[in-house]
């Protein structure tokens, strides 16, 4: 019995995978991303961010050349329509991701104090 459910449940959520991965939304982030990784400009960019806010962190965040050089690469990636799609297309995909999580987390809460006699509602 508790072997059927827990196949259930991994078909549940192969399931739920396969509904994200062919929503709209992530198709259009699937194609943004390629696009992104064969652009140079913001290639180049955002490696350079990535090494600008390591050396930032590094120095326990009192370099403020660092960090204005942070803020030169987010000033010039924030004019590339592409990486501005993009990004807000990211956000939206981790809303979706986190509404799931949290409608899972909060099931699991019920269930758990439904099973203990805890009655919360």
């Amino acid at each position: 019995m508790e072997k059927y459910q827990n196949e259930e449940i991994i078909l549940a959520a192969e399931n739920l995978a396969k509904v994200i991965r062919n929503s709209e939304e992530y198709q259009r982030y699937i194609k943004l991303k390629d696009k992104m990784e064969k652009n140079k400009t913001i290639k180049e960019l955002t490696t350079t961010k990535k090494k600008l806010q390591q050396q930032y962190v590094k120095s326990a965040m009192l370099d403020e050349n660092a960090l204005l050089e942070i803020e030169k690469c987010d000033k010039t990636l924030n004019n590339i329509p592409l990486y501005v799609e993009y990004n807000g297309l990211l956000e939206a995909l981790n809303s979706i991701t986190s509404m799931i999580t949290d409608g899972l987390n909060e099931e699991f809460q019920r269930l758990l104090n439904k099973k203990e006699g805890i009655n919360n509602e």
